[in-house]
């Protein structure tokens, strides 16, 4: 028997190559989404409410200055006036200590995976946390997600699906990298992690490649811009399961 030449010992290899990958290919079993709202307090500006027969949300910020040696009724004059698309200065509001609110909906899909909050393990679809902007707001395990299965050998990943909108204009007001994770099964990491924005282009990240039931609980931490108006803003945390 003649011996086989090399190219075909090459080709040989390479055709029994796609078996082998093919087997460690893991498919997408389930997904869940947590909202997370963010109710913003700052303390310098807020959005002008709505007036009639002003319906537009304009407001006017100026500073009058009155000669007191004239009569008012005959001269006055204002200066530094300024219009302002629906924002105007306000006084400083006193700030209270950060509190959660969980907005808890039931998840009928969530058998392999789903989201849990303190009021109520499964079924949790988001929390609502109160900042102040320019401060770092830190809140230890605001929701969970467990990944409930017997196979051995899983991965989970997780990001923001979008930044951060307004809620009343459906607008990008800052960005979701912004927001930093530490999600662990017991004792949390010795750093927070920043959530990577899918619709910006980026590639959902691992969480933990890992096997059997588990529930991590996600901290998270953030530091809303100054420049942000006084509102709500909402993102969504998404969680995919891999085997």
């Amino acid at each position: 028997m003649k011996r086989m030449r090399p190219y075909l010992l090459l080709f040989a290899l390479f055709a029994s190559l796609p078996l082998v990958v093919d087997a460690s290919i893991q498919q997408i079993r389930a997904q869940v989404a947590v909202t997370i709202t963010l109710v913003v307090t700052n303390p310098l500006g807020m959005r002008a409410p709505a007036a009639p027969p002003d319906t537009t949300g304009f407001g006017i910020a100026m500073r009058e200055v009155v000669n007191k040696r004239e009569n008012p009724a005959d001269h006055a004059e204002a200066q530094n006036i300024s219009f302002l698309g629906g924002n105007v200065v306000a006084q400083s509001v006193k700030q209270g200590a950060v509190q959660v609110r969980a907005s808890i909906s039931p998840n009928p899909t969530g058998t392999l995976l789903y989201g849990g909050c303190p009021a109520q393990p499964i079924g949790c679809s988001g929390v609502t946390i109160p900042v102040n902007t320019g401060t770092v707001t830190t809140v230890t395990c605001p929701y969970t997600v467990t990944v409930d299965t017997s196979v051995t050998n899983w991965s989970l990943d997780h990001g923001l699906f979008t930044d951060f909108e307004d809620v009343m204009t459906g607008k990008v007001a800052f960005s979701g990298t912004l927001l930093h994770n530490n999600s662990h099964l017991a004792t949390p990491l010795p750093v927070y992690t920043p959530f990577i924005v899918y619709s910006n282009g980026s590639n959902w990240t691992l969480l933990q490649a890992n096997g059997g039931m588990k529930t991590y609980c996600v901290d998270l931490q953030i530091t809303v811009p100054s420049s942000v108006l006084s509102g709500t803003y909402a993102s969504n945390a998404t969680y995919s399961l891999y085997y």
